[in-house]
């Protein structure tokens, strides 16, 4: 069976506590991390809130979620880019509560609708559907940058696109809020006059407070056009235009404005994107109702994108504060989560904080400071190592500590984390893209680090042609480091130490050992017991190519940690997903929660992504409940947790035998037997195990009681009971006890395995005792019947009128004796003849029973 361990991860947090002397922190720049995020936002991904997740074929499997941040996501889910120059607006369209996506054109005639399949907190993008439900522009114009507001206060939704050059077409929804149908477009309804302004990107908000809705254009000058409705909320009607009101400015070209409250002061600021991918950021430093915008802020909240910004507000993931969505000029939708709050508000966040390095970040983790919890070390394609100490806020893993820890004299370099000389410090060994494995002993203390270079290639580790990728695990559990390394060429190699934990001898290398199979180039392993099953499983980065993925996961099927069997691998399993086409995983349990999370470089943008393994196992406990049943048995109760009773199977094992006894919550001992110890498994539909403490049973005497009742015969005896009260413990057998001559001493007569016994061999005419008790399977005895008195009798012929003659000698003690018929309703002559042939007494016996 699959009982849930305690999971470790095989890196040098499982070898030793460390220490490195404090480094003075400093942040990368803001600028370098806005780079960053531009570059981020060109790599498309499936991978957000609800993203598809792999077939999990894998017992128990974990349950991977990225990690909490705030990275640019380009075209998330099934967004695809459009024609160019993307115009988003994030609406609820269909009325179900949660944020759709419109991706209209700047130029084009598509208006794409990705409804969001999923909830309010992890939205799902479904394929677009073009021009949905009569949103068509008339033929000739082109332009869909839409916004859909209810502007005629009738519970719907109504839609404005910006076209080209032919203003704002309206088309009224004659539907309802959750089936919409949009009439033939109007152009400039309610007394709008959009002159000769182009490329219109209209957004709507109620910035006088007066209960209906005004409107800001932008438009190809950079400009922003207002339209104060001077209707009402069921009529509008639109005043003259005004050119940048309120303290707004010109931003260059292509202006497109987007209402949100994104300081939570409770009026509208307003964000502009430019054609030169510049956020304008214009805070509402007036009110709700007298608008007024300080100087714009360029960029802000580490915003940006390549070109022609284009952004849309809505609270995408249910967390309180406003996300963002931002097209660009290549058609692409860039998605921006808000990793501040309501009224601090950031979109460039890294997981835990985790430093920007250079391209090609290989993650190494483990406690490099001796307080607990696990540090990192990030190489890059520069030669940089980059250390970054975990200095937890609130619980939770921080990085924003970091420093360069080496600079190894080649580039692409991969670190390795343990304590490879057996001194009780972590070293580290570190492969190149030269091939070589350069060797950095730490000469300090496990308090106190020092890494100083010792060489390359030591301890027999041989360069095998470039961009060594090496992990150190002690993968036979021998209490040594071995080395499993990638290569610029295909598969995997281990360098088994036939050492010693203080002096490593590695093995000539095996290529693609324990099953290894269908691995490309440039990879890097990493080791630990992903599906908690008490043995090692693996992750392999690679590059991808042709038939590869750049992440595989191996399962190992031995079910022993000492030994591996790898069967074939799984692609980006368990909801991990495609976002490099170079990955390099390290496992590490970075939230102290049993769970093996995955850190994973990648090529691009000095990123490391971490997956949280959010796998939820069964936990059980079982108790005494304080009841008893009938049989005076206190009955046992299983406590399942993070699982609903319904969902998972409990069964109890005896503890000697391991064999099962029965399932459900509840459990009555006396199931065992006999006195024996057992305890119980939890088991969910996907494998996933926990097993109990384990208890004993000591067997109680069952309270059943025996009614016991006795006939005679001749020399024998025939015994019948039944048992009493409502306890049915099973009784394997009962004794049978006699005392002849009433003198009470009772000896045991015999045994029965059914409730009535036949007694033999009786002396005739002499009373006889007998009573019995039970012998429970529990090995328990019970208590005795009562006493049933017999004496046996001699028995006459059935025949009518037979003879029967028979020697009979009486007890000298006492001369009477019994005569029974069989035979109850016959009658018969009776005669005594003494030893000479003398009669001394003839009756007639008409009773069954005559007492001479």
């Amino acid at each position: 069976m699959k009982v849930k361990n305690k999971k470790t991860t095989i890196s040098l947090a499982n070898y030793c506590s460390l220490y490195i002397d404090k480094f003075n922190a400093h942040q990368l720049t803001r600028s370098w991390q806005r780079k960053a995020a531009l570059a981020a936002a060109t790599v498309a991904t499936s991978a957000f809130l609800g993203g598809t997740t792999s077939a999990q074929t894998i017992p128990c499997a974990p349950e991977y979620a990225q990690t909490a941040s705030a990275l640019p996501i380009t075209n998330p889910g099934d967004i695809t880019t459009n024609g160019g120059y993307a115009r988003t607006h994030l609406v609820d369209y269909d009325g179900d509560g949660d944020f759709d996506l419109m991706i209209g054109e700047k130029s084009g005639r598509e208006l794409a609708y990705y409804e969001n399949t999923g909830t309010t907190s992890a939205p799902i993008w479904s394929p677009a559907v073009n021009n949905p439900n009569g949103l068509n522009l008339i033929a000739g114009e082109n332009g869909t940058a839409s916004f859909f507001v209810d502007i005629d206060n009738d519970g719907d939704l109504d839609a404005f696109l910006g076209t080209e050059k032919d203003g704002l077409a309206f088309f009224e929804n004659t539907g309802t809020r959750t089936t919409p149908v949009y009439a033939a477009p109007v152009t400039n309804p309610f007394g709008l006059d959009t002159g000769l302004d182009s490329y219109l990107t209209p957004t709507f908000a109620d910035i006088d407070n007066d209960g209906d809705f005004d409107l800001i254009t932008g438009e190809f000058g950079g400009n922003s056009r207002f339209y104060l409705n001077t209707g009402s909320a069921t009529a509008p009607n639109f005043a003259a235009v005004q050119t940048n009101p309120f303290g707004l400015i010109d931003v260059g070209f292509s202006s497109a404005p987007s209402f949100a409250d994104l300081d939570g002061d409770g009026d509208f600021d307003l964000m502009i994107g430019e054609d030169n991918g510049t956020f304008n950021y214009f805070e509402n430093n007036g009110t709700a109702a007298a608008a007024a915008y300080l100087a714009p802020v360029a960029n802000p909240f580490e915003l940006e994108v390549t070109s022609y910004a284009a952004p849309t507000f809505a609270d995408i993931d249910a967390d309180g504060d406003l996300d963002l969505f931002a097209g660009n000029a290549d058609g692409d939708a860039v998605l921006f989560t808000n990793g501040g709050s309501a009224t601090q508000p950031d979109f460039f966040v890294t997981p835990f904080n985790l430093p920007l390095v250079g391209d090609y970040t290989s993650p190494a983790l483990a406690d490099l400071d001796g307080d607990g919890d696990v540090d990192v070390v990030i190489g890059d394609s520069n030669g940089t190592i980059t250390f970054a100490e975990n200095i937890p806020v609130g619980g939770i893993a921080d990085y924003s500590t970091n420093s360069v820890l080496v600079n190894v004299p080649a580039g692409f370099v991969i670190p390795a984390l343990a304590d490879m000389d057996g001194d009780g410090d972590v070293d580290m060994l570190v492969g190149a893209g030269d091939g070589d494995y350069y060797y950095y002993q730490n000469n300090g203390s496990p308090t106190a680090s020092n890494f100083v270079l010792q060489g390359t290639n030591p301890f027999g580790l041989t360069n095998l042609g470039g961009y060594s990728g090496p992990t150190l695990v002690d993968f036979d559990n021998d209490g040594d480091v071995d080395v499993f390394s990638g290569t610029k060429g295909n598969g995997v190699i281990l360098f088994e130490n036939t050492g010693t934990a203080s002096a490593p001898n590695f093995a000539a290398p095996v290529f693609d050992p324990f099953g290894i199979a269908g691995v490309g180039s440039y990879t890097r392993t990493t080791f630990g017991d992903v599906d908690s099953d008490g043995d090692i499983d693996m992750f392999v980065g690679q590059k991808d190519g042709i038939g590869l993925t750049s992440l595989s996961y191996y399962n190992n099927t031995t079910g022993n940690n000492t030994q591996l069997d790898f069967a074939p691998p799984v692609d980006f399993p368990f909801g991990i997903q495609n976002i490099s086409t170079w990955q390099n995983p390290a496992l590490v349990d970075i939230n102290n929660d049993g769970n093996l999370d995955l850190f994973l470089g990648q090529k691009d943008d000095g990123l490391t992504r971490v997956y949280t393994n959010n796998k939820l196992f069964p936990t059980i406990s079982i108790a005494h409940t304080g009841n008893f049943n009938e049989c005076n048995v206190e009955q046992i109760e299983a406590t399942v947790g993070n699982y609903l009773p319904d969902d998972v199977t409990v069964t109890w094992y005896n503890a000697l035998t391991n064999l099962p006894i029965t399932t459900g919550l509840e459990f009555n001992p006396e199931d065992l037997q006999f006195r024996a110890n057992y305890y119980a498994v939890v088991t969910t539909t996907d494998g996933c195990t926990d097993q109990s403490s384990t208890f004993s049973y000591e067997p109680v005497t069952p309270p059943v009681g025996t009614n016991l009742s006795a006939q005679a015969g001749y020399n024998t005896a025939t015994l019948d009971w039944v048992r009493e009260g409502d306890c049915d413990s099973p009784i394997r057998e009962y004794e049978v006890y006699a005392d002849p001559g009433q003198f009470g001493s009772y000896f045991l007569f015999g045994y029965s395995s059914t409730t009535n016994f036949e007694a033999v061999g009786l002396i005739n005419g002499e009373k006889i005792n007998f009573r019995v008790r039970p012998i429970f399977v529990n090995g328990t005895y019970g208590t005795y019947s009562n006493i049933a008195t017999v004496k046996p009798s001699i028995v006459l012929g059935e025949e009518d009128n037979e003879k029967t003659g028979f020697a009979f000698f009486p007890n000298p003690n006492n001369g009477e004796f019994n005569l029974r018929l069989q035979d109850g309703s016959a009658s018969a002559t009776v005669s005594v003849t003494s030893l000479s042939g003398q009669r001394v007494y003839t009756t007639r016996m008409l009773l069954k029973l005559l007492l001479i």
